[in-house]
């Protein structure tokens, strides 16, 4: 089976939670013995075409529009014509576009229709509301009238957690019928738990540094943390508009030499496996974080806020901890008790791992993909 995915970011820009999701979906499905061309936007000046773990990859002109309006869009004017044209060499069985929001999926129901190739769209995203007029209007205005085109388009929907699925047949009209719950996972061969414990005292957030993923919270947390625990370390993984404002927090209160914010770094794995305690504070829905999922497969107890997405992988005392969102104290509280009591953050961290071995592995979640590719051809 041939398949050809969309996605407006991929290799080597590997930031975002959809991008590893079609990177580790694609390897799969490569290993199943699968044709996979991806077909992606130029956002760092990468080679036009290359191959990467046995996918070919076809990255199209594109111009970064990010900090003209302060929020992640990347454009590619010709990206009709171009993804048609490619489309029509390699011949794929299956169209597969990833997240609702981006153009390459805004495209696909007109390659769809020049093609008649079955088109199935992943849905990566919740509802979001960020309680900001202008901003809440103009998603909803593109949801009615774009994202409606493509949910008509699509013969299939995947939502990957039960909050986008309840999202997508709420708000965005999907059938039940039409929709598929699959995941999103997690490689359980490359993240893996640290043989040895750690002797370190470490605290790790990854993730965009932007208001909505809540970095800040962590590092005012950390305030209180680092005077009942001074060994500690807090490092803060990402990148994003939040960046210097937390720097120069850090730098006020002096602690560059215990809380680190090193951006983004190629491997994480490394930083996972001394860590003690892993930490996603959002502060709304989102949907299966797979930062969380991989701090579980390293058999790490995880402190997340109570939002959507989160507490579906997220047990309260089991896995981790769940704490209510924006709250800095409530946040520093559940870390401390932690960083207090390793046999319970060593118990969670076994059950975190067991989680993630029952439900989101990666070669599970390829197959049932399979499954809904193998109804439309």
């Amino acid at each position: 089976m041939h398949i050809c995915m969309l996605t407006d970011y991929f290799l080597p820009h590997m930031l975002g939670g959809t991008e590893k999701a079609v990177y580790e979906l694609g390897k799969q499905l490569v290993r199943k013995g699968c044709n996979v061309t991806v077909v992606t936007l130029n956002t760092d000046r990468a080679e036009d075409h290359s191959q990467i773990e046995g996918m070919n990859i076809y990255r199209l002109p594109a111009i970064s529009v990010t900090e003209l309006i302060g929020a992640q869009l990347t454009l590619s004017p010709l990206a009709l014509f171009k993804v048609h044209r490619i489309v029509n060499r390699v011949r794929p069985d299956i169209i597969h576009a990833h997240n609702l929001y981006f153009q390459l999926t805004m495209v696909a129901p007109f390659i769809k229709r020049l093609t008649s190739v079955p088109l199935v769209t992943t849905l990566h995203l919740p509802k979001m509301v960020y309680n900001r007029i202008l901003l809440d209007s103009s998603i909803n205005a593109y949801q009615r009238l774009v994202g409606n085109l493509i949910i008509r388009s699509s013969d299939r929907v995947i939502a990957v957690s039960r909050s986008v699925m309840k999202h997508a047949i709420a708000d965005l009209g999907v059938p039940l019928s039409k929709v598929a719950f699959i995941p999103n996972g997690v490689d359980m061969q490359a993240f893996s738990p640290c043989k040895q414990e750690p002797s370190n005292t470490v605290v790790t957030y990854v993730g965009r540094l932007i208001e909505n993923k809540g970095p800040q919270y962590l590092v005012e947390a950390g305030l209180d943390i680092l005077k009942n625990h001074p060994e500690a370390h807090i490092y803060i993984i990402g990148d994003g508009p939040l960046k210097e404002k937390l720097l120069q927090k850090v730098a006020s209160q002096k602690l560059g030499d215990r809380i680190h914010i090193l951006g983004s770094v190629p491997d994480i794995l490394p930083i996972l496996r001394m860590t003690t305690v892993f930490v996603r504070p959002s502060l709304t829905g989102e949907a299966i974080s797979l930062a969380i999922l991989e701090a579980m497969a390293c058999g790490l107890p995880v402190v997340a806020s109570n939002v959507e997405g989160n507490i579906e992988i997220v047990e309260n005392g089991v896995n981790g901890c769940l704490v209510p969102p924006a709250n800095s104290e409530a946040l520093a509280e559940a870390i401390e008790f932690l960083l207090s009591n390793r046999e319970a953050a060593r118990a969670m961290g076994e059950n975190a791992r067991k989680t993630a071995e029952r439900s989101y592995d990666w070669e599970k979640i390829a197959e049932q993909t399979l499954e809904v590719y193998a109804s439309l051809t």
